[in-house]
């Protein structure tokens, strides 16, 4: 590892996770995340169709770490690492770090781990490349003014300390003085802190820098959520931390909270669609990036008058049908005409509305299909005649 660096180091990560959650905790051998893999060997690193693949032999054992906000490393025991090749694609940014290659620095975040599997004896971890322009936004990241940063001082002495960028750029670190890291890359920064601790107080010193709060970047937060508008991103942020800050959902939320992304490369912003009870069960979540745009969309509504027991508007919720709608209104009023039900419709195209008319008979005895409803449409059950 070069004296100057932003990668973390076994010693980094130890401060890092006594700072930040970290999602795959290290853990005993006894513990269910250090999974033993099929005769010890060697470790392969293989690139094909685009994608990295990580093979381990029998006999090893093995933990995923998360080491900072979109990073993992590969924690082994029991096999050796040759060294890594020189890449561009897929397997590019991989280190081996520690004592016999015992740690590899992954350079990635669990949304490029494309799966995890164990077959034939062997255990793999295949990778996906990052899109082009996006990968490591974090490393090409401009430290601004009240982000929280991380120091830690590895060599010759171990120093770790907590300090927030003043208004005038700067920071104060024990050994180097004031310094300015305003406008600075977390790698740039290291460089800069370690020449200052070379020059004043320590010799050939191993710097690493971490950006812990993002206080000077920003997410957005709109629709139906209480209190939106410009929430601050720190590091690791995810939409369900987000959303909380919000306020959560408003009564009025619909059933899409909707993620988008401007990309880097000129290309259309990326949109990711979770479904709302999803992410309230906690099965759906994802990191967030500076500029990211969050939108819980509004509550859909489908109405339905005439000859049902409870006319009004209902929720509208995906996969429903002509009777599951008429059911939710209480059913059919005793003179409803069961032959005569008209569901209006908005056109997609939205200059006109379309009128389609159903015999409830038909769909009850199975000769026509149930048929689904959406959001905006008015049912309407008319009267039967003596």
């Amino acid at each position: 590892m070069k004296a100057a660096s932003a990668r973390i180091t076994p010693t980094a990560l130890a401060l890092l996770c006594a700072a930040l959650p970290c999602a795959f905790p290290a853990a005993s051998a006894a513990e269910s995340d250090l999974r033993p893999a099929p005769a010890a060997g060697t470790v392969v690193v293989t690139e094909a169709n685009g994608l990295c693949e990580l093979s381990l032999p029998a006999g090893a054992g093995w933990r995923l770490e998360m080491t900072g906000p979109s990073k993992l490393s590969l924690v082994l025991t029991g096999a050796s690492l040759p060294a890594l090749p020189e890449s561009a694609g897929a397997c590019s940014g991989l280190a081996a770090l520690g004592a016999g290659g015992s740690r590899i620095e992954l350079a990635t975040g669990a949304e490029r781990l494309k799966s995890i599997e164990q077959t034939a004896g062997r255990l793999r971890l295949v990778i996906q490349p990052p899109l082009a322009g996006e990968a490591g936004w974090e490393e090409t990241y401009r430290i601004g003014v009240d982000d929280k940063l991380l120091i830690a001082v590895l060599k010759p002495v171990t120093i770790q300390s907590e300090v927030v960028v003043d208004k005038d750029g700067t920071i104060t670190v024990q050994g180097a003085g004031a310094v300015r890291v305003a406008g600075l890359t977390t790698a740039e920064a290291a460089a800069k802190l370690r020449d200052q601790l070379d020059r004043n107080y320590l010799v050939d010193p191993e710097v690493s820098v971490i950006v812990k709060e993002y206080a000077s970047q920003f997410v957005f937060v709109g629709g139906q959520v209480r209190t939106p508008g410009k929430r601050p991103l720190r590091g690791g942020t995810t939409l369900k931390e987000v959303l909380a800050e919000a306020g959560g959902f408003t009564d009025n939320a619909g059933d899409e909270v909707v993620v988008t992304r401007e990309l880097r490369t000129g290309r259309e912003p990326e949109r990711v669609v979770m479904a709302r009870h999803e992410v309230e069960r906690e099965r759906a979540d994802m990191s967030l990036r500076p500029g990211d745009t969050i939108t819980v969309s509004e509550r859909k509504y489908f109405f339905i008058t005439g000859q049902v027991m409870r006319a009004n508007k209902y929720p509208w919720e995906d996969g429903m049908t002509l009777l599951q709608a008429i059911s939710m209104a209480g059913g059919l009023a005793e003179w409803a005409n069961r032959k005569d039900v008209r569901l209006l419709r908005v056109s997609t195209d939205m200059d006109k509305i379309e009128t389609l008319n159903y015999d409830l008979r038909d769909i009850e005895k199975g000769k026509l299909a149930d048929v689904p409803i959406m959001p905006g449409d008015r049912i309407i059950v008319n009267r039967r005649l003596l």
